[in-house]
């Protein structure tokens, strides 16, 4: 199974001698490098990788064997000259005197670490062969490490999807630390039930139809949430049976980072092209691949017009000689470990002039494809750009002083240099009073001690590099008031004459609404302990925080003896049946609302009903909190109707008269034995029943508009008459009736009681 997993992984494997040489390797790497035929023995590794890895190829290897494990991260490169990064793994075996190589292609970006083999572990002895790709998976012992050992995860499916086998790292990527927990478990349910349709639908398509499966997925860790995956698919044959073998890397990381390297490319694009210098960058053969929109302003050419153009130096310097010393100072820097250079260059614009370029060359910025990158700056605009910088510093001055916020600063002595409008309208004091006034402190915080505490914490930032505090001061205004400042103060932002920056808020209100809303929490704790219901809380670690007076008029214990006492619920429930309540409060699982048997303190037991509020509202510093009512008065009541209804029922069953009561929809809702043998019934038969099914048919019609009228009050509460009625076997015969009529109040509605004593038992043979 290990041989058919390495001859089909998408992983590289090798062996190399103390050169560097192939001795063993898998078949990936012909597949990875579009070379099916090309035999690997005797070559070097360092011959496959891109000419800038490979110096740090060499000096990683000459560190072994004394570091008998080595990670890195460089690219191969294949006969199509496609670039294929991969992590690689080089480790020292002693017994064997080779090396051991692991490579991923397009891992993610993690601690490298994470790839390291156990040096514990050794491998089988390893005979050099001159047969590429043979011996390798002959070795059954080497192959079981490396499977158990290798970083990435390998689990086997049968058909149905079960996994059959897992490696350690399979266990690590998903939160599991036994393969028991997912032996003969199905793969679908390492995915999140949100993707179960588009999974089984994928599965389904690879199974049946041998289509591919798709790359990247989001899983399911065991105790982590989601995570992203890239999963690699391959089929085996193992034994006459089709194995699905499936290796996953936990890409979560490296997705992050890529995603946040192309959006720092974006933006680092972005504020190259708008910088406000020139930033230009050329490849190894003197051609430009950067041109900012400061080099189109200053030389009139646009980045169409020279990136990619062999002759775009001829156009900037049209003088040969020029050109050449141009040139002879880039190849030294190129050719200089780091290479700078830095002088005037006499450039040709579009118009036709010409000016005077500062250039800062350098090439120890390595960036594949950037040779060389030049930092300029054009000395004729000099002037005009410091006129430029007075302008700007002016317009940064007005929105200074314009902000909606508090902005002022102090030079060194503690004097004022910087006073905002907004400043002014919270103190009421204007620039023209505070700046360079030595009294202006004075007159802020009046107080010396408080005055001398201000001006210490400012020192402390003063003297702190770079210095930062956030601080609330009250502050008096010009017209006596005293108003709270939060101030964030800055020594960071180095400006000649401004020692100290400072930012502030008025947050006088802010206090007063927090004053306020404390006294709030007052008046609603004091609310809260006196109103006319249980209310009960729970803290995290279960003990009861919350005891109000109606739980302590209840149950006669006092909120001291219960609030943080972990005997509580003992004294309250000390009986058998609620031995998991008393030990797990918090999760114990008895619904939104239940009832409960509370012993007091003088031993009786009251009935609680107790609702979860919870589950509602959710109050900080409460894990659980529970609201209850002393139903102990009502429950007896009602046990008291239901025996004296029980009592009723038993009596009307047992009167001679025949009893029956229907409802405003004529359905029988009571009737007693003897009126229902009357009738051939039993009572369960009639029960629930329509008043027609003892009634002549031809009787129907006028029985029902008389019976609703009179439910409905016209005829009084009270009627006597005999009534013509049908038995089961189908005969007729009279019952004489006294029909009363009755409100039901909580009901709101009416009902008729029939008491009969049949007047004829004479048969009709009429039907």
């Amino acid at each position: 199974m290990n041989a058919d997993f390495f001859q089909h992984s998408a992983a590289l494997f090798a062996t190399l001698d103390l050169q560097g040489r192939f001795l063993q390797y898998s078949e990936t790497w012909a597949s990875l490098l579009h070379s099916e035929t090309l035999n690997f023995s005797g070559s070097s590794l360092s011959a496959l990788l891109l000419p800038e890895d490979e110096p740090v190829f060499r000096q990683i290897w000459q560190q072994l064997p004394e570091q008998q494990l080595q990670t890195l991260r460089a690219c191969l490169q294949d006969k199509n000259t496609d670039i294929h990064p991969v992590f690689w793994q080089l480790h020292w075996l002693e017994a064997e005197q080779c090396v051991y190589v692991t490579g991923i292609p397009e891992t993610v970006e993690q601690d490298y670490s994470n790839l390291a083999i156990s040096t514990a572990v050794k491998p089988c002895d390893i005979e050099p062969c001159t047969t590429p790709g043979k011996q390798l998976w002959q070795m059954p012992d080497l192959m079981e490490m490396m499977f158990n050992q290798i970083s990435a995860g390998i689990v086997l499916l049968n058909a149905q999807g079960k996994i059959i086998c897992l490696n350690p790292a399979f266990l690590d990527i998903f939160g599991y630390t036994k393969e028991s927990d997912l032996l003969d478990r199905q793969l679908l349910s390492l995915f999140p039930d949100y993707l179960y349709g588009q999974v089984r639908q994928a599965w389904y398509e690879l199974v049946k139809d041998q289509q591919s499966f798709p790359r990247n997925w989001v899983m399911q860790h065991h105790y982590q949430g989601l995570f992203e995956a890239e999963i690699e698919v391959s089929y085996l044959q193992h034994q006459g049976a089709n194995i699905i073998l499936m290796l996953f890397r936990d890409v979560t990381i490296y997705k992050q980072t890529l995603r946040l390297a192309q959006e720092n490319e974006s933006r680092m694009q972005l504020v190259l092209s708008n910088l406000p210098i020139m930033v230009d960058a050329l490849d190894e053969n003197g051609v430009f691949v950067l041109w900012n929109l400061e080099c189109e302003r200053v030389t009139g050419y646009t980045a169409d017009e020279i990136l990619d153009n062999p002759d775009a130096l001829r156009l900037l310097y049209p003088n040969p000689d020029l050109r050449d010393k141009m040139k002879g100072a880039l190849h030294r820097v190129m050719e200089s470990e780091p290479g700078y250079y830095q002088g005037q260059w006499l450039t040709h614009c579009k118009d036709g002039s010409y000016k005077t370029i500062s250039w800062a060359v350098n090439s120890a910025i390595r960036i594949p494809g950037f040779a060389v990158w030049g930092i300029g700056e054009d000395l004729t605009e000099q002037k005009q750009a410091q006129r430029q910088l007075k302008e700007n510093e002016q317009r940064l001055s007005e929105a200074v002083d314009k902000l909606p916020i508090m902005v002022d600063a102090l030079d060194e002595k503690g004097n004022i240099v910087l006073w905002n409008k907004e400043c002014e309208r919270v103190t009421g004091y204007a620039a023209i009073e505070m700046l360079n006034n030595p009294q202006a402190l004075h007159w802020l915080y009046p107080d010396a001690s408080y005055r001398e505490n201000m001006k210490t914490a400012v020192k402390k930032v003063l003297d702190t590099d770079p210095g930062y505090r956030r601080g609330e001061w009250k502050t008096h205004c010009k017209d006596g008031s005293v108003k709270l400042i939060a101030w964030a103060v800055n020594s960071e932002i180095k400006f000649p004459g401004y020692a100290v920056w400072g930012i502030g808020e008025d947050v006088t209100q802010r206090d007063q609404a927090i004053y306020q809303l404390q006294e709030n929490e007052t008046r609603l704790r004091l609310l809260v302990e006196n109103m006319p219901i249980m209310l009960m809380a729970f803290n995290q670690k279960q003990d009861i925080v919350m005891w109000n007076r109606q739980c302590e008029n209840i149950t006669g214990y006092a909120a001291e003896q219960i609030l943080e006492n972990p005997n509580a619920l003992a004294h309250l429930y000390p009986q058998i049946e609620y031995r998991f309540y008393r030990e797990d409060p918090l999760h114990y699982n008895i619904g939104e609302s239940w009832e409960m048997e509370l012993v007091c303190s003088d031993g009786k037991h009251r009935t609680i009903k107790w609702s979860d509020a919870s589950r509602h509202i959710t109050i900080s510093g409460w894990a659980k909190w529970i609201v209850g009512e002393d139903i102990t008065d009502k429950k007896q009541k009602q046990l008291a109707v239901k025996e004296n209804l029980s009592l009723l029922s038993m009596a009307l069953g047992n009167v001679e008269s025949g009893v029956c009561i229907t409802d405003s929809r004529q359905n029988i809702v009571y009737i007693n034995q003897h009126y229902a043998q009357l009738h051939g019934y039993s009572t369960d038969e009639l029960l629930d029943t329509a008043l027609k099914t003892i009634m002549p048919v031809d009787s129907h019609g006028f029985v029902y508009r008389h019976y609703f009228s009179f439910i409905n009050g016209a005829h009084g509460n009270f009627y006597h008459e005999k009534q013509r009625c049908l038995h089961r076997d189908g005969h007729f015969f009279e019952l004489d009736l006294d029909v009363h009529r009755f409100a039901h109040d909580q009901r709101q509605q009416s009902y008729v009681i029939w008491l009969s004593r049949c007047s004829s038992n004479k048969k009709s043979r009429k039907k």
